[in-house]
């Protein structure tokens, strides 16, 4: 069954908006992650004049490692976020649109 699909009563199946709501933020979320990633690892590892129409080498293991490095720093950060108990920042608009859906949940 669809994570989307309402369970409780199969007989009717109607989409849970809720959940949809979440896909999208979850959604947002990793596009700007993997945005971030892709600009700021074009940037380092590829020069702004192209002499190739495909990367060298060394501009593929750049590209590689930098990622890598991203995302274990990501990673770790958010590993320490956990551990500490830090709650993110109330101004975030996607914190915000979470806190919204799960207390409309919990009504």
């Amino acid at each position: 069954m669809s994570f989307f699909i309402n369970q409780n009563n199969l007989s009717q199946l109607e989409v849970n908006q809720d959940k949809i709501k979440l896909a999208e933020i979850q959604f947002e979320a990793m596009s700007q992650t993997f945005n971030t990633i892709m600009y700021l690892c074009k940037e380092k590892c590829i020069p702004h004049l192209y002499g190739e129409l495909e990367l060298l080498k060394g501009e593929q293991i750049c590209i590689d490692r930098c990622v890598a490095k991203y995302m274990t720093a990501n990673r770790k950060v958010g590993e320490l976020v956990q551990r500490s108990g830090l709650h993110p920042d109330y101004d975030m608009p996607a914190y915000q649109k979470v806190k919204k859906i799960l207390e409309e949940n919990q009504k």
